[in-house]
C-alpha cells in the first residue's frame, strides 16, 4: 500500500510523462485483493467542454478485446460444448487458409495462440474499411493505402472468403510460427456463436458483462453514442513534432467484434482483471474454472523475440513476479491491462490517443506499488561486421500494413525507421538486437538469407 507521499510522487511522475507525450486523457486504476489501492486521472475526455476523465469514462480498449474472446471459448470448454483442440472446420466448415494450405489441421488452440500459420493480412481491415472511408481523417491516419480502393466487408463469413482467396504464403504448418493475427481472433466469434447457440453480443452480455457487473462496456458503436461520459478521441499527426489533434470518428470492424471492438471504463475492466487474479471468481461467483484460468495464463508458445503467449494474454516476469496482460492500439486508443497473481494485483491503463506507452505506465505503477527497482538489461553488446549488418538492411512489409525499414546510420549502427520514428538497435546475439527500451528485435534467417524481421508480436517479411 502506498503512503500519501508516495502516491503524490507517482502522480507527479505520471503527470510529467503524460505532459511530455501530450496525452489528451488517461485513466489508471489498480486493485489489490479486489480493493482499490491507486487511481490516477489525467487530462480531458472532452477538451473543448473541459470535461475531465474519471473512473466511469468509457474508452476504447482495442486488442484487450482478444482476451474476452478467449474467455468465452474457455467458458464453453468448461461447459463441455467445445474443446480448444477441435479443428476450426468442425465449427466453420467453409474455413480455409490461403491456397488451402493445411486448413483441416488448424485448431481453436492455433487461433488463440496466433500459430495458424497466417501472415499479416488485410481481411480484418476490409471490415474496418467503411468506418475509415467515412472518417475525414481516415486516409491520413490509416497505414494501408493498398486497401482503400477495395470493397468493404462486414461479417466473419465475408472475411473467410477474403482470406481463402488472398494470394499470400503461409508462414508454416499450424503450430510452427507465431504471428499476431486479427483474423485468427475474428474467427473465434463464429465458433463462440455456433458452440453456444447464441449470437456473440448476447453471449457476452449474459456470461461476462452481467456477472462481472460491467455496466459501462459495449461492443457497439450505436450504443456508445447513447452513453454519457464517453471520451472523445485524438491522434498524433505525422510530423516529427507529433502534434495532437482532435479526430472524433471511431473505427469499428463491421459486425466483427472479437479482435478489438470493445469499449469500457477503467472501473469495468478492473472487475474483469480481478476475476483472473481471483482464479476465475468474482464476488464469490465462478465465471471461469481455475483450470481454465491457468490454461489462459500459461505460455503455449514463445515468439522468435522471446515473448511468451497464452490464450489472449502475454505472459512475463517483472521483479521476480509472474505477470500476464495484454495491450491494444488503434485510432484513438492505447490500452494495457496487467495482473500479478502472486500479489493479487490488477492494473488497467486507458488512453484516448493511439501510440501512447500504456504498458510503460502500467509497469511504472506496478513497480511503485510493489517497491521494485527498474530492471536493467545486462545483455552485453556483441560485435557484428558491417557486411553482416548490411544483410539486414532493406524494407519489410506485410499485407496488414506493417512497414519497417532497416538501415545503417552514420555511426555504423543498425537502426529501424518506423513512420517518423528512428529506432537504434544494439546487437546482443546472432540476428538479435535490443531497442533503447529493451524490446528485442529478431531477424528471421533461412539458408543464410534474411527472410523477415520479428518486431513486437509480428512477423514482417523482407521485400
Amino acid at each position: 500500500m502506498l503512503q500519501e507521499k508516495e502516491k503524490q510522487q507517482l502522480n507527479e511522475q505520471l503527470k510529467n510523462y503524460s505532459d511530455r507525450l501530450r496525452i489528451p486523457g488517461m485513466a489508471i486504476m489498480a486493485h489489490q485483493d479486489g480493493e482499490k489501492v491507486y487511481e490516477y486521472y489525467y487530462g480531458f475526455r472532452d477538451e473543448k467542454e473541459e470535461l475531465l476523465v474519471n473512473g466511469d469514462t468509457v474508452f476504447g480498449v482495442a486488442s484487450i478485446t482478444k482476451s474476452f474472446a478467449a474467455l468465452a471459448i474457455m467458458q464453453l470448454q468448461d461447459a463441455g460444448k467445445l474443446s480448444v483442440l477441435d479443428p476450426v472446420q468442425k465449427w466453420l466448415p467453409h474455413f480455409a487458409l490461403p491456397n488451402d494450405g493445411a486448413s483441416d489441421k488448424v485448431t481453436i488452440h492455433h487461433l488463440m495462440t496466433h500459430t495458424a500459420g497466417l501472415p499479416g493480412m488485410y481481411a480484418v481491415h476490409l471490415a474496418r474499411l467503411q468506418s475509415i472511408l467515412d472518417d475525414p481523417d481516415g486516409s491520413y491516419l490509416f497505414a494501408g493505402d493498398h486497401i482503400l480502393h477495395k470493397d468493404p466487408i462486414s461479417t466473419v463469413d465475408d472475411m473467410v472468403e477474403i482470406m481463402k482467396n488472398t494470394e499470400v504464403s503461409l508462414l508454416g504448418q499450424p503450430g510452427e510460427m507465431f504471428n499476431y493475427s486479427n483474423e485468427a481472433y475474428a474467427l473465434l466469434q463464429t465458433i463462440i456463436e455456433e458452440a453456444s447457440g447464441e449470437d456473440f453480443l448476447t453471449y457476452m452480455d449474459k456470461h461476462v458483462f452481467e456477472p462481472l457487473q460491467m455496466n459501462r462496456s459495449t461492443f457497439l458503436q450505436a450504443k456508445l453514442e447513447e452513453m454519457d461520459n464517453v471520451t472523445e478521441i485524438f491522434a498524433y499527426d505525422k510530423t516529427p513534432e507529433r502534434k495532437v489533434f482532435h479526430s472524433p470518428s471511431w473505427w469499428d470492424v463491421g459486425e466483427i467484434y472479437t479482435n478489438g471492438s470493445l469499449k469500457a471504463s477503467v472501473s469495468d475492466l478492473m472487475n474483469y482483471v480481478d476475476m483472473y487474479v481471483g482464479n476465475g471468481k468474482f464476488q464469490g461467483k465462478t465465471i471461469l474454472s481455475k483450470d481454465s484460468v491457468e490454461q489462459m495464463t500459461t505460455p503455449h508458445v514463445i515468439t522468435p523475440n522471446d515473448v511468451e503467449y497464452g490464450y489472449g494474454f502475454i505472459i512475463g516476469e517483472v521483479g521476480g513476479y509472474k505477470t500476464f496482460g495484454h495491450g491494444g492500439g488503434i485510432k484513438g486508443v492505447s490500452s494495457f491491462m496487467l495482473a500479478v497473481p502472486e500479489k493479487k494485483l490488477s492494473i488497467v491503463v486507458l488512453i484516448n490517443i493511439a501510440e501512447a506507452p500504456a504498458e510503460n505506465m502500467a509497469l511504472q505503477v506496478m513497480r511503485q506499488l510493489l517497491k521494485l527497482e527498474k530492471e536493467k538489461n545486462d545483455l552485453p553488446t556483441i560485435d557484428v561486421s558491417k557486411e553482416q549488418l548490411e544483410t539486414y538492411c532493406g524494407k519489410y512489409r506485410s499485407q496488414e500494413g506493417q512497414e519497417v525499414h532497416a538501415e545503417i546510420n552514420e555511426e555504423g549502427q543498425l537502426q529501424l525507421l518506423v513512420g517518423v520514428s528512428t529506432i537504434p538497435l544494439r546487437p546482443v546475439a546472432d540476428h538479435e538486437f535490443l531497442t533503447q527500451d529493451n524490446k528485442k528485435i529478431t531477424f528471421i534467417v533461412e539458408n543464410g538469407k534474411v527472410k523477415a524481421i520479428f518486431r513486437g508480436l509480428r512477423y514482417i517479411e523482407k521485400e
